[in-house]
């Protein structure tokens, strides 16, 4: 990958320390906000838009997650438990469950456009069953398509800095924010979610990881 710029990352009690960003982007495409219907992300051209990748990735990716809450309510009925229980489910006895797992994957996607934009970041609380889930999904996905998509790019400029507990903090530019902050948080979560429910017997597969990817699936041949 090509070497794209310096990353002004770790800070540790107050010492810097830089490390080299390797990072090859593109732009692309997308026009599936405010619109719920499946959209592909195309490339187009050799600059990355935080907006177009980001927020409109998260949002598509959010409403994918929506879809497999659905499918755990309805195989849950056919099965005679209780998906409010899902919620409480986890991977690893040091890991989150699901319902912190779904709130921290639309909190990431909110501080996204909070920290690229100035705003006070969003304090959001677990929810506590499946209607309050998919109720904190759809506001994240309101506050994602409310966004203004010029303010987030430009964000990319901005100065960003994350206070962690133990005095660990990282200071980067909002592009290396997106890039790499934003971007692994979100999906760590997101995917974390996807598995405790697949390892809870709910019958997710691929295409429910990327609906959008099997909508626009032609026959080969």
């Amino acid at each position: 990958m090509p070497n794209t710029g310096q990353f002004h990352l770790l800070r540790v009690d107050g010492q810097a320390d830089e490390a080299e960003r390797l990072l090859a982007v593109t732009a692309v495409e997308c026009n599936c906000l405010p619109c719920g219907a499946p959209r592909l992300l195309t490339t187009q051209g050799s600059t990355m838009s935080i907006h177009q990748v980001n927020i409109c990735g998260f949002a598509q990716m959010l409403r994918a997650l929506r879809g497999q809450l659905d499918k755990a309510d309805a195989h849950a009925l056919t099965t005679g438990y209780s998906s409010r229980d899902l919620l409480s489910a986890r991977l690893a006895a040091d890991m989150y469950p699901l319902a912190k797992q779904i709130q921290f994957a639309c909190t990431q996607a909110r501080e996204a456009v909070c920290r690229l934009t100035g705003q006070p970041l969003p304090v959001l609380c677990t929810p506590g069953d499946m209607d309050q889930t998919r109720e904190l999904i759809d506001e994240t996905l309101d506050h994602l398509a409310a966004a203004d998509a010029a303010q987030i790019d430009a964000g990319a400029s901005l100065d960003v800095a994350i206070e962690l507990a133990g005095g660990l903090a990282f200071d980067m530019k909002g592009s290396e924010y997106a890039a790499n902050w934003a971007t692994p948080q979100f999906y760590f979560h997101l995917i974390t979610a996807y598995n405790i429910l697949r390892h809870n017997g709910v019958p997710l597969g691929k295409a429910d990881y990327v609906p959008h990817m099997f909508a626009w699936m032609r026959q080969a041949g």
